[in-house]
């Protein structure tokens, strides 16, 4: 059938976006894409809007089943983050915040899109390479940071979480098993010593210009006596039987045990120890769109991929040094560098226009 603009555009368009599909169940909302696919001969100019909706323009030119997988898998985890949304808030009245590496992800690929790009997160992206790691081919974080404020029900709300994420699972993979660890406690206080830094930094093999910034970092919190806001609490690990290459399917739950504080998601973005990291995002429960909120400097280390060490990590605690120089190397195998590059660069202003602060967390 031939397709008229009026039928396009009071049909069709509204049919292909994001809300409209976000408020089905994914089979439906797939099946809808595919009916519209065989129906309209613009399905093409159709698709590639959605593609840009969800952040991944890079769709256009795979095979159309994947396209349909990613869409599906896109779908599950927003509807599964706004479940998690809700559950504490609504629920155990309790606050929550999505932050760290997986919100870093997101926001780069959305100003990705946002700049014309392809959203695909590859990661050479013409980095200068000077540490001697070898880069992977695409940066997908390992798991999905989530922090809760703490309460006498704690039980209940890991129990609630844990069920909503067997159902994600099962919608995900077609499958509910669910491994979960024991909780992980906050590491206590310790003396860190030069040497200390020296024999980790010589055991993971990094080049001079991590060594040169870490070393600098190190005198200077020694210098100003700078201990980074640690953020103790109880740690779970969600981990699903299956795999999914593009989605960070893993779910790691903190139960923040500090007293209530006024502004909880700027409290849980000082506990990072990476600058590009200290971002939070939530997800719409009308429009499925991912809004996200940031400390002070993230977006430029973010939008070069530049490391950059938040004061205190390096001299709080041996096992503080060790965890952030093993997050170092991970992201610098997945495109980042201490020199960062200019390659994704848009100016402070476009990037901070961009950010869309969300305030019903903070």
């Amino acid at each position: 059938m031939e397709d008229h603009t009026v039928l396009w555009d009071v049909i069709w368009r509204p049919v292909m976006s994001l809300p409209f599909l976000f408020q089905n169940p994914p089979s439906e909302a797939i099946r809808m894409v595919s009916t519209v696919r065989q129906l309209s001969h613009a399905h093409k100019r159709l698709e590639l809007s959605l593609w840009e909706e969800i952040e991944s323009p890079f769709l256009r030119h795979v095979a159309f089943p994947y396209a349909l997988r990613i869409l599906w898998c896109e779908l599950v985890q927003r509807r599964f983050l706004v479940d998690v949304q809700m559950m504490a808030a609504d629920v155990v009245n309790r606050r929550v915040c999505i932050a760290g590496g997986f919100a870093a992800w997101r926001f780069e690929r959305f100003l990705d899109t946002r700049r014309g790009g392809d959203g695909y997160p590859r990661a050479t992206r013409q980095t200068s390479v000077s540490d001697g790691y070898a880069r992977r081919e695409v940066w997908v974080p390992s798991d999905v940071n989530v922090f809760v404020e703490t309460g006498d029900d704690d039980d209940l709300v890991l129990q609630l979480i844990t069920t909503r994420y067997i159902f994600f699972c099962a919608q995900m993979f077609n499958d509910p098993r669910v491994v979960t660890s024991s909780p992980d406690r906050a590491h206590e206080e310790d003396v860190v010593t030069t040497l200390d830094l020296t024999e980790h930094l010589d055991a993971l093999e990094f080049g001079q210009d991590v060594r040169r910034l870490c070393r600098d970092q190190a005198l200077l919190d020694r210098l100003l006596e700078e201990t980074s806001p640690t953020m103790p609490g109880r740690s779970y690990v969600l981990c699903a039987a299956k795999h999914e290459p593009l989605v960070p399917t893993r779910l790691n739950v903190t139960f923040t045990d500090d007293p209530p504080q006024q502004r909880y998601v700027e409290r849980v973005l000082a506990s990072f120890d990476l600058v590009h990291c200290k971002i939070a995002c939530r997800v719409d429960g009308e429009t499925g769109a991912y809004a996200f909120h940031s400390a002070g400097g993230c977006v430029e280390t973010l939008t070069h991929r530049r490391i950059q060490v938040s004061d205190g990590p390096l001299t709080r605690s041996r096992a503080s040094l060790k965890e952030t120089l093993e997050r170092i190397r991970r992201y610098i195998e997945r495109g980042f560098s201490v020199r960062g590059d200019r390659v994704f660069h848009m100016d402070t202003e476009t990037c901070l226009y961009s950010l869309r602060n969300h305030t019903s967390t903070t």
